[in-house]
């Protein structure tokens, strides 16, 4: 059985005491510093920017006048977001 270091004077006890009181406390602050990362990561992840987009047509046509409605069926990767804007620099083309 192994023996149980005890410091015999007040002082020292205390010191040992407050050392591990602090190692405690480390302990605890990178554990929640570690949860709140992971939930700022898992928010930051879910708006990145997609590579790729693919519509729900392949190919529209349509006539002066009239409005044609197309959904986002996929993006790459997964957790990218599925909003998009519309953008053309042929100014027939804008709406």
């Amino acid at each position: 059985m192994q023996k149980k270091y005890y410091a015999k004077n007040r002082q020292t006890r205390f010191c040992l005491f407050l050392r591990q009181a602090m190692a405690w406390a480390l302990i605890v602050m990178l554990v929640v510093s570690g949860m709140v990362g992971w939930q700022t990561e898992k928010v930051q992840a879910a708006t990145r920017k997609p590579v790729k987009i693919t519509l729900s047509k392949k190919a529209v046509s349509t006539t002066v006048g009239s409005k044609v409605k197309l959904k986002v069926k996929s993006v790459s990767p997964q957790k990218a977001s599925k909003n998009v804007t519309w953008k053309s620099s042929d100014k027939k083309l804008r709406s």
